[in-house]
C-alpha cells in the first residue's frame, strides 16, 4: 500500500489497485493450476478457431493465429504490463 499511497493514489484507489492486482494474480494461478480431464486442452492451450467460426469476423480472423503462441506466462506478464501502464497513465500531470 505504501508505494501506491506514496505515488499519490488516494486510499480508495490504493485499496482498489491492491484488489485488482490480487485478482489478476489469483486468476492467473487458478487458470494455471486448474485440473482438467485428460482429453481437455492444457491450461495454456489456445481456443480452437475453425474457419466457420472466423467467417464474418475479420478482426478475430486476424488475431486468431497468435492465440496459440500465447501461454499463461505471456498472458500474466501482459496483464501486469497493462495494469502498470494504466496506473502510470492515470497519474500523469493533467493540464
Amino acid at each position: 500500500m505504501r508505494i501506491l499511497l506514496d505515488a499519490g493514489f488516494t486510499e480508495r484507489e490504493a485499496a482498489g489497485v491492491s484488489r485488482l492486482l490480487a485478482a489478476h494474480v489469483l486468476s492467473s494461478v487458478e487458470e494455471h493450476t486448474a485440473v482438467r480431464p485428460a482429453d481437455d486442452t492444457a491450461p495454456d492451450a489456445a481456443p480452437p478457431f475453425h474457419d466457420e467460426h472466423l467467417a464474418g469476423h475479420e478482426h478475430l480472423r486476424r488475431v486468431a493465429p497468435y492465440y496459440a503462441g500465447l501461454g499463461g506466462d505471456d498472458i500474466f506478464e501482459l496483464g501486469i504490463e497493462v495494469i502498470l501502464d494504466g496506473l502510470a497513465h492515470r497519474h500523469l500531470p493533467r493540464s
